[in-house]
């Protein structure tokens, strides 16, 4: 095991890193497809990073690997001046990420806003290390990453289109929740069947891939909730009251706070997935597994709580609740399977509604039936 792949070498750049300031010349320079992962990933990723970064290495890899280029995605969509440079750009990331085609360059015309923007490209610039990277994973990894890129960009390119058609605005309602299973319940059923694979549990079935789904959803709704103002400024939106406020780049706060409003009350929708889909991860016997979970949960309830908090009409129950840090749900959850379904349960209690006395019934009989 080299020092790239122990668990110090993909542990310590995420607790290292300033996202505020990344080492880009350093990036650009590296060689090593190896050192060039596991560098890079903590900047293009950060509650994925750290996540990543507690899994066995024959689980770490491989998401790794994919998370970089559903992140080449990603940025193709978040950068490119239009849908045709999108559609282009996503075909270009699929052959890339099965092998083939030359290497990605970035998006001509690509607006750039920030640190994390120019990450983003340079990731497509040496995208050469990634796939590299990538032709040392096992055949079934593989395939299920190029599966996974495949289905990803389907249905950003479906957004691409819906995007094109309405001038930006990609709807609330079937049309997001579509766009937002693509983007991430797909990475989450990719790591699940790493999981499973390496567990020797059979596949998922039809119930649980719906519940993957709902997770999915719930997740993306943090990045779509985080990036509003950001999204706006590239001219995209996810709801349509931000539709008027396209051209200018810019939503009055109140407009704002009614769109992420909204938003909340959709998490509430899906919060009754949270507990079941984190407890039904086949997690005995792997405490790095259980940590990586932990993280991801932890980090996911902690956005909303301070989301929610900034709303002038709160939506969610979480004031009275403690925050849970992602380093110490790790901690607990590495003790037992027990205690991380344990403390799955007490985040899950974040996403009840504030009239939370009214969800908590069915929030416990979501544990049983949900799909």
């Amino acid at each position: 095991m080299s020092r790239e792949t122990g668990p110090w070498g993909r542990l310590a750049p995420n607790l290292r890193a300033d996202r505020r300031r990344p080492p880009l010349a350093a990036l650009a320079a590296e060689t090593d497809p190896e050192r060039f992962v596991w560098r890079v990933l903590p900047h293009a990723a950060r509650t994925f990073g750290l996540a990543i970064s507690l899994l066995p290495a024959r689980l770490a890899r491989p998401t790794a690997a994919a998370y970089l280029w559903c992140r080449a995605l990603d940025t193709v969509e978040d950068l490119a001046p239009d849908a045709a440079a999108r559609v282009a750009g996503f075909a270009a990331v699929r052959a890339a990420a099965a092998g083939e085609g030359p290497p990605l360059s970035a998006p001509a015309g690509a607006v750039v806003q920030d640190a994390r923007d120019r990450v983003h490209l340079l990731l497509l610039e040496r995208c050469g290390l990634l796939r590299r990277f990538t032709e040392t994973l096992s055949s079934g990894s593989r395939a299920r990453l190029v599966a996974l890129v495949e289905s990803m960009s389907a249905g950003m390119e479906a957004a691409a289109r819906t995007r094109a058609e309405t001038g930006g605005v990609l709807p609330e309602g079937e049309d997001r929740s579509a766009y937002c299973r693509a983007v991430l319940a797909e990475p989450l059923a990719f790591a699940e069947a790493e999981l499973r694979a390496a567990a020797g549990a059979p596949p998922m079935d039809a119930a649980r891939r719906a519940l993957v789904d709902r997770a999915g959803e719930l997740t993306q709704l943090a990045n779509v909730c985080r990036d509003v103002e950001k999204d706006l400024r590239r001219g995209a939106a996810y709801d349509r009251a931000l539709a008027p406020w396209l051209a200018a780049g810019a939503a009055p706060a109140e407009t704002v706070d009614e769109v992420r409003t909204r938003l909340m009350r959709r998490v509430a929708e899906l919060g009754p997935a949270v507990e079941p889909y984190f407890g039904g991860l086949p997690l005995e016997g792997r405490p790095g597994a259980r940590a990586a979970a932990a993280v991801m949960c932890a980090a996911t309830a902690d956005f909303f709580r301070r989301a929610n908090a900034a709303l002038t009409r709160p939506v969610l129950r979480t004031a009275a609740l403690p925050s849970t840090g992602a380093a110490r749900a790790a901690v607990v959850a590495t003790l037992s399977a027990a205690a991380a379904r344990r403390l799955f349960g007490r985040l899950a209690t974040v996403f009840e509604p504030a009239d939370g006395a009214a969800r908590t019934p069915a929030l416990a009989a979501g544990r049983r039936d949900l799909p």
